[in-house]
């Protein structure tokens, strides 16, 4: 009996061993590979024109988008890109959203809010339609302000808790204007991506103390470098193919729909009692709107790849985006954004679904027409 019992603790000794040691070689090399990792040609040819950047700078511009770039914490909203201030392309406040040149005497200020379209994902501070909307500004109307809260992912209700938050701290005065962008990242009552994960730990929290412990094991398994490196490798491998197409979800339109008119009303409601100019906009779409890529590019990162519209499922995912966007444009009080792409000469996007610095420029242009008449 002794004997077999010193062969389980020997045996169970030596998987808690090598399991430890799998993880901190996981671990180390790790973080290697990182430091050491040069990012190859993470935009091809086409794209670098677009942003009219080098290839060294296209390095930089795909760390921080992707790499550096990371979600924190939001009151009431789950999540939001981290802030940043010492980007060469991203920068980003935790106050101001993502960084526009903006002057000290702001006596009329610009709100966009939208999804990571708005943000302006795989393009530089520069390029976005907020700075490329501030800078017309600045050619005939001086002292006004322009702030980008796009945030990846954000639909209709977390544009509209940001903007109440934003009103109640007063960060938004009487006759400001502000634009919502809407579209692709409508899914109505969505969960955010970390709402699993908060609820857990809001749960664990309540649970008794003698039981806490075993919740806390799936924090330790979560962060173990063996489980993440498994699931990279299941990311990367098997399931490569939603990485590079949208996969077409059973999400009922009309529930979708329904959503959103409610959001426009609740936000139209708000801007009505604070007296605010407020537009919201269907923006356009890759497979719908504007030029897109004429051929097909295999990218070497998924953050930087672009449809392949020949596939099957590609044509049944624009079939389904084009049936949504013509149900967005029938609710009351929004505005069909996709005739800022109804004259394009050149190519529209910079990857599957965001927007070169020439389709930006096309927006900001549009945008600027709209509410032109009602500058003072």
């Amino acid at each position: 009996m002794k004997f077999i019992l010193k062969k389980i603790v020997y045996y169970c000794g030596l998987i808690f061993v090598v399991f430890f040691s799998i993880n901190i070689i996981i671990s180390l090399s790790w973080s290697i590979y990182l430091k050491l990792n040069k990012i190859d040609n993470a935009y091809n040819k086409t794209q670098l024109e677009l942003l009219n950047i080098s290839q060294q700078e296209s390095i930089d511009l795909f760390k921080e988008t992707w790499i550096k770039r990371r979600y924190v914490y939001d009151q009431f909203l789950e999540y939001k890109e981290k802030e940043r201030d010492d980007g060469k392309f991203v920068n980003i406040s935790s106050t101001k959203g993502r960084k526009i040149k903006n002057n000290k005497d702001c006596k009329k200020n610009f709100f966009f809010y939208g999804s990571s379209m708005t943000f302006g994902y795989n393009v530089k501070d520069t390029q976005t339609f907020s700075q490329l909307f501030k800078d017309m500004l600045d050619e005939k109307y001086h002292s006004k302000c322009v702030f980008n809260y796009g945030r990846a992912g954000y639909g209709s209700t977390q544009e509209n808790i940001l903007f109440l938050k934003h009103i109640i701290e007063n960060k938004i005065k009487k006759n400001d204007f502000i634009f919502f962008l809407n579209g692709a990242a409508e899914r109505g009552i969505k969960k955010g991506i970390n709402t699993d994960y908060l609820t857990y730990t809001q749960n664990l929290a309540v649970t008794p103390a003698h039981y806490k412990f075993i919740g806390i094991f799936k924090f330790f398994w979560d962060s173990l470098p063996l489980n993440q490196f498994l699931i990279k490798i299941k990311e990367r491998f098997f399931f490569k193919d939603q990485l590079n197409e949208v996969s077409v979800k059973k999400t009922s339109l009309n529930e979708i729909v329904k959503v959103f008119e409610k959001n426009i009303q609740i936000r139209n409601s708000i801007c009505k009692i604070f007296q605010l100019n407020c537009y919201t906009f269907i923006h356009p779409q890759s497979g719908l709107h504007g030029v897109y890529f004429e051929n097909f590019n295999k990218s070497n990162y998924p953050q930087t790849g672009t449809y392949d519209f020949s596939k099957k499922r590609s044509k049944e995912m624009i079939k389904k985006r084009l049936e949504k966007f013509n149900e967005f444009i029938k609710v009351k009080n929004v505005n069909d954004l996709s005739i800022a792409f109804s004259e394009a000469k050149k190519i529209t996007y910079i990857d599957r679904n965001h927007y070169s610095p020439y389709g930006h420029s096309l927006i900001a242009e549009t945008i600027f027409k709209i509410i032109k008449e009602n500058l003072k």
